[in-house]
């Protein structure tokens, strides 16, 4: 298996980036890739089981999502689906934002600018299967539902760190 890092948003659950080896010297000590004007990034080991189970519920719960998303309340808000972006050997998981869902794909609005991925941009228009997404998310009451990638990375934060992550993120985690 190629070894590569993925990078998970901290500050505002806006990414997840997988680099290879020669990617991964960005990352100044402590593994956090800071961008102005962008969430800052933490190193995180591909082989994350945390990670890898938090992908795969995602992907087993999709049809929960779509039905909430087909037909909100009141207080749901905030939909997001990750997205993969694939060029060569980097990856980068994409939060998008705006999102619609015609019966086979997932349409929506890439939110932030990629770390590696030159294919993709802020604010560009892309689809995604229902089968190939990473996670989905939505905010109802204030808290967030879904966001098992963000769930999983917020298990390893300080107290003051997860503090921290609901504030950016106007929303209470699990």
């Amino acid at each position: 298996m190629n070894r590569r890092k993925i990078l998970v948003t901290i500050t505002s659950l806006l990414l997840a980036c997988a680099l290879h080896a020669d990617e991964r010297a960005k990352a100044p000590s402590g593994g956090v890739i800071r961008r102005e004007g962008e969430p800052d990034c933490v190193n995180v080991a591909e082989e994350n089981k945390a990670m890898d189970r938090a992908v795969e519920t995602a992907q087993k719960t999709v049809k929960k999502f779509i039905a909430v998303l087909r037909s909100p309340k009141g207080n749901q808000s905030r939909f997001a689906v990750k997205k993969p972006f694939v060029e060569g050997d980097k990856v980068e998981h994409i939060w998008l934002t705006e999102v619609s869902f015609d019966g086979h794909l997932f349409h929506g609005k890439v939110d932030n600018e990629p770390v590696d991925i030159k294919g993709a941009r802020l604010g560009q228009e892309v689809s995604v299967a229902a089968n190939e997404i990473s996670d989905w998310m939505y905010v109802q009451d204030g808290r967030l539902v879904g966001g098992y990638t963000i769930t999983a990375m917020s298990e390893h934060m300080s107290p003051a760190e997860k503090q921290q992550l609901e504030k950016d993120a106007d929303c209470q985690l699990k």
